[in-house]
């Protein structure tokens, strides 16, 4: 089994709710942990992030996949930017996984992932969805890229909001993020 794993976006992309967090220096963080974790079984795994300066395009990312049987895209998610200002801005929470329009069979998968993370969190999921372009390709590039290449699995998951404060600080925490690492790892290899 090949696992590709793809800490979303760059290291000082993506503010939180708190001032030290940065969505992609968190998921490289989380990325790291996932990796080790999963060097204790019997796969191959690899990093779209090798260092936590590098930040390739997300179509670049996808492409990465080849060869792989897994891609796994780490994210925390924030609400609409005309949601900004709003009380409930800061109060969206939730965990919520995507998986491709072309793997429908990975739904399953995909909504295990969101709950097992969420309950890990202390919140809920949001579920398992995919999402189309009106050409019927996956909407996001990662997605649709790892699908063209011949990933057989590729996946996102929103870890949270960085915007909500209590998503935030557990991801903030590393012993957060060993338990998140931990739930991940533990499903990827009974599923995979």
């Amino acid at each position: 089994m090949k696992i590709l794993i793809d800490p979303g976006h760059g290291k000082r992309d993506n503010k939180g709710v708190y001032p030290q967090y940065r969505e992609g220096t968190q998921m490289w963080e989380l990325a790291q942990k996932i990796i080790s974790k999963l060097s204790e079984y019997d796969c191959e795994v690899a990093c779209t992030r090798p260092s936590i300066e590098d930040n390739p395009l997300p179509e670049e990312r996808g492409k990465m996949a080849k060869g792989y049987d897994v891609f796994l895209s780490l994210h925390s998610n924030t609400p609409s930017s005309k949601d900004a200002g709003k009380p409930s801005y800061e109060k969206a929470t939730g965990v919520i996984s995507f998986y491709s329009v072309v793997r429908l069979k990975d739904k399953t998968f995909a909504t295990d992932l969101a709950k097992r993370v969420a309950d890990i969190m202390g919140t809920y999921s949001r579920g398992a969805k995919d999402k189309a372009k009106k050409n019927g390709e996956d909407w996001y590039a990662v997605l649709r890229n790892a699908i063209a290449v011949g990933c057989d699995h590729p996946f996102i998951i929103e870890h949270g909001f960085h915007t909500n404060k209590k998503d935030c600080s557990f991801l903030l925490d590393e012993k957060g993020l060993n338990k998140i690492a931990d739930g991940e790892v533990a499903l990827l290899t009974s599923y995979y």
